[in-house]
Formats: C-alpha cells, sequence, structure tokens
C-alpha cells in the first residue's frame, strides 16, 4: 500500500524523514501509534500505543515547527478487525 500513499505525498515515517521535510517547511502530518494503533487486537480499544519518548515532538520543537496537537474520536469503532496477525500467523 506504500506506494499508493506516495502518489498523494505520503513519506513512510522516519526520524530522518521527518527532519527533512520539517527542514524544508513541509506541513507533517504523524499519528503517534502509526499502523499498530490503527489496526489494534480486539480488547485493546480506545488505549493509545504510543512510544514512551516523543522523538518527533523533540524534532519539530528543534526545527521550529508548528505543532497542532487533534485527536481522532470514534476511530476504534470505525471498523472491526477481523484478523491479527501473531508472529506471522493470521488468527
Amino acid at each position: 500500500m506504500g506506494g499508493f500513499f506516495e502518489i498523494f505525498g505520503a513519506v513512510k515515517a522516519s526520524p530522518m524523514a521527518a527532519f527533512w521535510l520539517l527542514r524544508n517547511h513541509e506541513k507533517v502530518l504523524l499519528f503517534p501509534g502509526g499502523a499498530k494503533e490503527v489496526s489494534k487486537p480486539r480488547g485493546s480499544e480506545y488505549t493509545l500505543l504510543w512510544k514512551a519518548e516523543p522523538d518527533f515532538v523533540r524534532l519539530a520543537a528543534k526545527c521550529d515547527a508548528l505543532i497542532v496537537p487533534f485527536a481522532c474520536v470514534g476511530a476504534d469503532d470505525a471498523f472491526e478487525l477481523l484478523m491479527v496477525s501473531v508472529g506471522g500467523v493470521y488468527a
């Protein structure tokens, strides 16, 4: 799916990509939990799966970027995950 989103300007999240984009005054939309937070297993609804260290926040501050926090209410109710990969095996 990565190639599909690249058509619209998406970039794989990494500290170097964020640094380059922010240094060039590009707009960056980052979901701190990434894909793992979008496709949480049953029983993990309404929880945040963020890292303990806010690396991207520090990077944005170093680049003097404007940080606009927002939330998406109801994302955990948008769809039900039917299959979960556990160690490469779908359960």
